[in-house]
């Protein structure tokens, strides 16, 4: 269960970079959405951080699509932490490596929507959005609908993830 657990974590981590292709919104929208990230708390973005994290979601998710844990190893910090969806457990960044590159894990399909990068400064920024997928853990169906958020930090000149969240939509 812990297992599955983790997958439904790290299937928002992924998920999320799929969005980056349907980022063609219209300007007005974007604007939208820069405002409603500052009236939130988030920055406007200096310096290409939204676009270099949702460059960092893409390679995640296509990873996970590969099955390439190197990605992984590279992409969190070594003390990443998410917390699943399924058992509200923490995990590590170890335990994700290890699922995806044993084959415990696998994805056919990941969709995302409603995404969005809050840029806090030019080495701290959030991404969130919804992951539609489809996958499994030990042969087992996982698919489903999530919302995730996963904080990304620049540590020596490298973004790397720190914390990531899902909870399960119905």
């Amino acid at each position: 269960m812990r297992r599955l657990a983790l997958i439904f974590a790290f299937l928002a981590c992924f998920g999320f970079a799929l969005a980056q292709g349907e980022k063609g919104e219209n300007s007005a929208a974007a604007g939208q959405k820069k405002s409603h990230a500052h009236k939130a708390g988030g920055m406007a973005d200096q310096g290409g951080t939204k676009e270099a994290v949702l460059d960092m979601e893409k390679k995640l998710r296509d990873a996970a699509l590969k099955g390439d844990a190197s990605v992984l190893q590279e992409s969190l910090a070594n003390d990443y932490h998410s917390i699943s969806a399924v058992d509200g457990q923490a995990h590590t960044k170890d335990e994700g490596v290890e699922n995806l590159k044993a084959g415990k894990v696998k994805y056919q399909n990941i969709d995302v929507s409603d995404e969005d990068v809050q840029v806090f400064g030019p080495t701290l920024a959030i991404a969130h959005g919804v992951a539609d997928v489809k996958g499994t853990l030990n042969g087992q169906d996982f698919s489903g609908k999530f919302h995730f958020s996963r904080t990304w930090m620049k540590h020596n000149g490298k973004w790397q993830a720190i914390w990531f969240q899902t909870t399960k939509l119905p």
